[in-house]
């Protein structure tokens, strides 16, 4: 049986290298394509299953992208700029550059290629956009570009290829040849007697190798809910009775005793399993 094939892009980068290994490890043949090497000796131990290629995904032609995507099982899209950058207003046109099209042009490439599956890491500033709409974060650039980033690729895979929009949180782990990006933050508190916090503020943190795990499995498993399962508790929680007197004598039917028939119903489990 012939190894699945998988396209990681930013392969050489913090994710993009865990999932790699990742992908090795479960036995796949995989393709990076990313804008730098940090190190020469990074896939050293991965040469028999991983070709890489330094290159701007974004400047190859969509045939030669194509060609790229020929007998590709899933492609894991590591790239795109964070939060972290400071573009030249207006922003919302800076990340919309950045994340949304081209991943609208590589979850169409993949789909017309036959590609399978389409991981995107994402930020849980999407998540945090939907779920707490007082914030205003869908307004903000950088969430709302995210959001829209799903958008497009959920569009293009749908009905042909399945896509997962991984939102992730603070991501910790070292890559060879690359200075952690927390550094940021040591220097800042490094530079201050006073660091400030606000002690009733948490988060969410996961490391490189769960990503890159939970990246896998996204393709691997290809599992959907029809709804949203923390959506659906949430309904649960809710005042969802009705009352059935509008619609009762126009369709006919009588009243029953509902807590009965559910006692009844119970009990027939308990006997019958």
């Amino acid at each position: 049986m012939a190894q699945k094939k998988a396209v990681v892009l930013g392969g050489t980068g913090l994710l993009g290298f865990a999932t790699i290994q990742e992908l090795v490890k479960r036995g796949y043949d995989v393709f990076s394509v990313a804008l730098e090497l940090p190190d020469e000796n990074l896939f050293a131990g991965l040469e028999d299953n991983v070709h890489s290629v330094i290159a701007d995904v974004n400047d190859m032609s969509d045939d030669k992208i194509r060609e790229r995507l020929d007998g590709v099982y899933a492609l894991f899209y590591a790239i795109g700029a964070d939060e972290r950058v400071l573009p030249d207003a207006p922003a919302s046109r800076f990340f919309y550059e950045a994340n949304v099209l081209p991943t609208q042009r590589l979850a169409r490439l993949c789909r017309e290629a036959g590609v399978e599956k389409f991981v995107l890491y994402g930020s849980y500033f999407a998540e945090f956009a939907e779920r707490l709409p007082e914030t205003g974060l869908a307004k903000e650039p950088y969430p709302m570009t995210r959001l829209l980033q799903e958008q497009v690729a959920f569009a293009e895979g749908d009905g042909a290829m399945d896509v997962t929009s991984l939102r992730l949180p603070y991501i910790f782990g070292q890559i060879p040849g690359r200075m952690p990006l927390w550094k940021m933050f040591s220097d800042q508190i490094k530079q201050t007697e006073v660091f400030p916090v606000h002690p009733e503020g948490r988060t969410a943190a996961v490391t490189t190798k769960q990503v890159a795990q939970a990246a896998v499995g996204a393709a691997e498993q290809g599992k959907q809910h029809g709804i949203n399962m923390e959506l659906a508790s949430e309904v649960r929680a809710m005042d969802l009775s009705i009352d059935p007197a509008p619609t009762k004598e126009t369709l006919g039917y009588e009243d029953v005793d509902v807590l009965a028939e559910i006692d009844k119903t119970i009990d027939y489990i308990i006997e019958h399993e």
